[in-house]
C-alpha cells in the first residue's frame, strides 16, 4: 500500500477569547463544530504537493510572526464552497492589511518553489473560517439554515500563526504574532 504524501497548511487561529466567543455562539445550534477539537482558523496556504522544503515554510511562519501583530477581522457573512462534500464557512470582510499579509506569504511560498493548491494563490484566495467540511450536502445546508437564525457578524482576533502538517493534523510551529498591531 502506497503511503499518502503529507500536506501542509499555514493558519492563523482565532485567539482564545475569540474562539470561546464563537464556540458559545455556535453552541446555540447543534452541529459538528461542537466537537471538543474545533479550532477555527483562517488559512493562508494549503500545500498538497510533496515538498522537501519544510524549513522554508518554517522560516516564512517565523518571519511573519515577527513582522506582524494580531489581526482583527470582521466576520460578516456565511458561505459554502461547493463540491461533493461542500465546505461551510464564515467569511471575513475584506481588508487591505489581511490581503497584503496573505500576498506576502503567497509570494514567499512561491519564491521557495512551493506550490499551494490553486484556491490559496493570490489571484484566487477567498479568506474564510471553516465551520464544517467533509459532511453530506444535506447536513451542510441544514447547518447553514439553522445558524443563519442565530448568527450575527462581529470582530474576531487572529493572534498566532501555525505551520500544520496533515493527515493527521500536527502543529509543527505555533508562534504568537509579536509585530505591530494590524487593525
Amino acid at each position: 500500500m502506497e503511503e499518502e504524501a503529507k500536506g501542509y497548511s499555514i493558519e492563523l487561529p482565532l485567539s482564545d477569547e475569540s474562539r470561546e466567543r464563537l464556540r458559545v455562539k455556535l453552541s446555540e445550534v447543534e452541529g459538528p463544530w461542537q466537537k471538543k477539537k474545533f479550532t477555527p482558523h483562517l488559512s493562508f496556504a494549503v500545500i498538497r504537493e510533496p515538498t522537501d522544503n519544510i524549513e522554508a515554510l518554517r522560516e516564512i511562519v517565523q518571519r511573519f510572526a515577527k513582522d506582524n501583530g494580531p489581526f482583527v477581522i470582521q466576520l460578516s457573512s456565511m458561505g459554502i464552497f461547493p463540491g461533493k462534500r461542500p465546505v461551510f464557512t464564515l467569511m471575513p470582510a475584506w481588508s487591505d492589511k489581511l490581503l497584503k499579509a496573505h500576498h506576502l506569504v503567497a509570494d514567499q511560498i512561491s519564491a521557495a518553489g512551493i506550490l499551494p493548491i490553486p484556491y490559496y494563490r493570490k489571484s484566487q484566495w477567498s479568506p474564510h473560517i471553516t465551520i464544517m467540511m467533509g459532511r453530506p450536502r444535506r447536513e451542510v445546508g441544514a447547518a447553514m439554515e439553522a445558524l443563519s437564525r442565530v448568527w450575527w457578524p462581529g470582530e474576531y482576533e487572529l493572534d498566532k500563526i501555525e505551520l500544520v502538517e496533515f493527515h493527521p493534523a500536527v502543529k509543527m510551529e505555533q508562534i504568537v504574532l509579536s509585530g505591530p498591531q494590524n487593525r
